[in-house]
């Protein structure tokens, strides 16, 4: 079942305390619910009217007691809403990291031909003429992109000469920032400290996620698998 916009976060938390407090085999009580959210009755009544014309609960009045079970549309509604959040590749770790502006040098790297040509071939594209840079900001961040980098194995870009001057290889690896699909990459000549991740991607990224300094980004740490 697809997660329509129009499904409010009331409704699927509704859904998800009357499963657990026993509600998709057996009816449970306003009582009984309210009791075991620590959620007011008052509230609960409302939750229940929106959930009920939505068709996602069934109730069953017995004297002056309101039972609800989760009704089929419901269940699938929960289904829907686990597949929505196991779909997609699974990241090794996720991290935050700030955005900030770097020390401008990988608009030079990136215009080289000799590296766009490499990225082209293993990336399959050519990536916009700069690097977002993100600062981590935790110690244990630091450390799962330490783990992140012994673990997977990566896509390596060899050093090359061009007009003269030697340029080192670049170790690449794959990320998802802000659920765009990227690489980070580490050149063997790196001029940041481990708390530095720099990001290439076929987009400028600033403009494409509307970034700026400062910004807190969500980075997924994945694999090539």
């Amino acid at each position: 079942m697809a997660i329509s916009n129009r499904v409010n976060q009331r409704t699927v938390l509704l859904l998800i305390s009357l499963i657990q407090s026993g509600g998709r085999d057996k009816p449970i009580s306003l009582s009984d619910l309210a009791e075991f959210t620590g959620i007011p009755k008052p509230t609960l009544v409302r939750w229940f009217k929106e959930a009920e014309n939505g068709g996602y609960v069934i109730r069953a009045v017995k004297g002056k007691r309101h039972h609800f079970i989760v009704s089929a549309k419901g269940l699938a509604l929960l289904n829907g809403v686990c597949e929505l959040i196991s779909s997609g590749e699974k990241p090794i770790e996720r991290i935050a990291g700030e955005v900030f502006t770097g020390l401008g040098e990988g608009a030079y790297y990136m215009s080289l031909e000799g590296y766009r040509r490499e990225f082209l071939k293993h990336l399959g594209y050519e990536p916009f003429k700069g690097t977002l840079n993100l600062r981590i900001i935790s110690k244990s961040a630091i450390y799962s992109v330490i783990k992140w980098i012994e673990k997977v194995r990566p896509v390596i870009v060899p050093g090359f000469t061009e007009s003269g001057r030697t340029f080192g290889s670049v170790r690449i690896y794959p990320v998802r920032l802000n659920g765009e699909l990227c690489h980070a990459i580490f050149p063997e000549r790196r001029h940041y400290n481990a708390d530095v991740i720099e990001v290439i991607s076929k987009d400028n990224l600033r403009r494409k996620l509307n970034l700026k300094d400062g910004d807190i980004v969500t980075v997924d740490l994945l694999s090539w698998d």
